[in-house]
């Protein structure tokens, strides 16, 4: 008697089973589209509907791509937030406008952003401030007021709000002065470079 060959196994879960034709095309682009990078919801809808899919079916992809866990902008909003601002010491700012500026919502945005200050310690924004000015200053020359301008203009493009953007100018360009000198203290602070009453 010839024996009988076990049940073939439940083949893995294809992610356009049960899709429409057109449903199953917009999926499979936004699949190719997903493959080199990471990709916020809107950038993908953006892409499917450029490529001339109906409203329905990018709908319907974005869905199964959050069901997969595919699409999922609170991870790559933290991803982005570490990596632009503690790896490329980017100012929350700049990082806040790139990733608004990929669609992802700033309710979003507040929580990678309140997670990672969470992880710092002592005052992260102006430690990071002054290792990106650091870092450049080794490539500047020039007169003080050239240095403290360039220097300024650099660290503001980083997105490091004002007042930040002075203190690692003060301790960058003058190291011997610090928030805790006593001629600050008593009412002298420095603009410029130079010390004012």
């Amino acid at each position: 008697m010839p024996r009988s060959s076990p049940p073939p196994a439940d083949p893995p879960a294809d992610p356009l089973a049960g899709l429409g034709e057109a449903r199953a095309a917009a999926l499979d682009a936004a699949l190719t589209f997903l493959a080199p990078a990471r990709r916020t919801c809107l950038e993908v809808r953006r892409h499917l509907a450029k490529k001339g899919f109906a409203e329905e079916a990018v709908a319907r992809t974005e869905e199964r791509l959050l069901e997969l866990g595919l699409l999922d902008d609170a991870a790559l909003a933290a991803a982005w937030v570490e990596l632009a601002v503690v790896g490329r010491h980017e100012g929350r700012a700049r990082a806040e406008a790139a990733l608004a500026a990929r669609g992802v919502e700033a309710s979003v945005i507040a929580t990678a952003l309140a997670a990672l200050a969470g992880m710092e310690e002592g005052d992260g924004e102006l430690d990071r401030a002054i290792a990106a000015g650091s870092a450049r200053m080794r490539a500047m020359s020039g007169p003080p007021a050239a240095l403290r301008r360039r220097l300024w203009s650099y660290l503001a493009r980083r997105g490091f709000d004002a007042d930040t953007v002075e203190q690692a100018c003060n301790r960058l360009l003058d190291p011997a002065s610090t928030p805790d000198d006593s001629e600050e203290q008593a009412g002298e602070s420095r603009v410029w470079g130079v010390r004012v009453r």
